[in-house]
């Protein structure tokens, strides 16, 4: 039914199209926020020598020279008050593009729809993407695209790890997610990958700001993943006792505190 496959493709395409720009827009984020940190310190340090230089210009006995000087002074205080409220006028804007809304989602959907993007371009990697999903997992309240985002960053993670030169005899490269209900009611979705040469010294690297196994302009870690997850109640954690490679689990609550009220 070439209907059936038309009908596929566009809900594909569009998949594919949504969270490419979900994609986009997370990295053009996260850039901005970078990029605002490295310019904060050095406003910061611009002021701070200027209000050392008005008072050096106490003790400059030359009224008029001492009065150009302080102008000259307020000059660069108030640029510089001007650049700290365009950071922040940024960082507004750059808030209020981020999708906010939550609502109650189905896990295992998420997965599924992420493993599908990530199939193609695992495959040409040599990797196969493997999910094991359990059966009626009750859905989270949560936000729909920047769980994609996280899931979508994690899959990439584990493309990049098999990818490192260590990994070249790695004859049956795989990345398998799992998701599961916990005995304390919590939704644990576990990403593993099979590296044969993951050092356990870089375990406590892998969330800390900026740190891949790749040096790439658009890869930012997995500490942004670890706050988005923190921001639905959850964790993102390094499992030390997984044998067979790295595994990063990521822990839901069911029901946050203030959905309980």
């Amino acid at each position: 039914d070439f209907s059936d496959i038309d009908e596929k493709m566009s809900h594909a395409t569009h998949d594919i199209t949504t969270l490419a720009m979900q994609r986009r827009e997370h990295t053009m984020a996260e850039q901005t926020t970078l990029l605002a940190h490295h310019l904060t310190q050095p406003i910061t340090a611009i002021n701070l020598f200027a209000d050392n230089a008005r008072m050096l210009c106490e003790q400059v006995s030359d009224e008029k020279l001492k009065q150009k000087l302080t102008n000259t002074l307020s000059r660069v205080t108030t640029q510089a008050k001007n650049l700290t409220a365009s950071l922040d006028n940024f960082r507004h804007m750059r808030k209020e593009k981020l999708p906010q809304e939550r609502t109650f989602e189905n896990v295992n959907n998420s997965i599924d729809t992420v493993c599908k993007l990530c199939e193609t371009i695992a495959s040409a990697h040599g990797i196969s993407l493997n999910r094991e999903l359990a059966l009626e997992l009750p859905k989270k309240y949560l936000n729909k695209v920047r769980f994609h985002q996280v899931l979508l960053n994690l899959i990439q993670h584990g493309i990049d790890a098999l990818n490192r030169p260590e990994e070249k005899n790695n004859q049956a490269k795989w990345i398998r997610i799992n998701s599961a209900l916990t005995i304390d009611g919590n939704i644990q979705i576990a990403i593993c990958t099979n590296c044969q040469h993951f050092d356990s010294h870089k375990e406590e690297k892998l969330l800390d700001p900026y740190y891949s196994y790749q040096d790439l302009d658009n890869q930012f870690g997995l500490s942004i993943c670890a706050r988005y997850v923190h921001e639905e109640g959850g964790s993102l954690t390094v499992n030390h006792a997984y044998q067979d490679g790295c595994e990063l689990v990521i822990t839901l609550p069911l029901m946050q505190h203030h959905e309980q009220l």
